[in-house]
């Protein structure tokens, strides 16, 4: 008894003796302790009971790289000509008909004019040509004239007949080549690509140059 009690002794003479080092080690091992118990608190898994219900689930797909139209329709030009305006530029938005580009017209309107002439003459030869027909038919008739004469007045009026058919489908080439210089689009669209600029001379001689990209549906 006598022996445990100076084992006792001994103990609490070495704590006191170093009070200030056992008060860190104690305040260290309390301080721990409650870290301890906190954490193995928050470890604890809860259970909460809800109501089922209905909601919906939210699915996000990302994804990276060009993003590229379902249909472009490039539009050209066939006839040539200098650029007079530009009506749309990249990312415009046009409708079907909605005028694009211009070319200026003056050669175009010159051309029409030029077969709007020849047409005119042409008419006015098959006019003479068929006056003449038909006035040596009748003196062919009453054998006034031979009949080769008669048959040279027919063959000249058929000729002024097709005369007037190539006359008149060159009138109407000048003046549908006179519409192809206001260049509108030809679908609904947004327009990506403008390769040309105002002032700029367009050369439809040997294939069709592109001038815009329209890309039919961006949604």
């Amino acid at each position: 008894m006598e022996e445990k009690r100076s084992w006792v002794h001994r103990i609490f003479g070495f704590i006191w003796r170093h009070k200030w080092w056992s008060l860190t080690i104690i305040i260290l091992l309390c301080v721990g302790g409650v870290i301890l118990f906190f954490n193995l608190r928050s470890e604890r898994v809860e259970y909460v009971t809800v109501n089922v219900s209905r909601g919906d689930i939210r699915h996000v797909v990302t994804a990276t790289g060009e993003i590229n139209p379902v249909n472009t329709v490039s539009v050209g030009s066939q006839v040539s000509g200098t650029i007079e305006d530009i009506f749309v530029d990249y990312n415009s938005h046009v409708n079907k008909g909605d005028l694009l580009l211009k070319i200026e017209p003056s050669v175009l309107q010159a051309t029409v004019d030029e077969a709007k002439a020849a047409l005119d003459s042409a008419k006015s030869q098959l006019n003479l040509a068929k006056n003449d027909y038909e006035r040596n038919r009748t003196l062919y008739a009453d054998g006034y004239i031979a009949r080769a004469e008669m048959e040279q007045s027919e063959t000249n009026y058929e000729q002024a007949i097709q005369s007037v058919k190539r006359a008149l489908s060159q009138y109407e080439r000048a003046e549908t080549n006179l519409g192809y210089a206001t260049i509108t689009s030809p679908v609904n669209g947004t327009v990506i690509s403008r390769k040309v600029d105002k002032g700029q001379t367009v050369a439809a001689s040997f294939q069709t140059p592109d001038l815009f990209e329209i890309a039919e549906d961006l949604s």
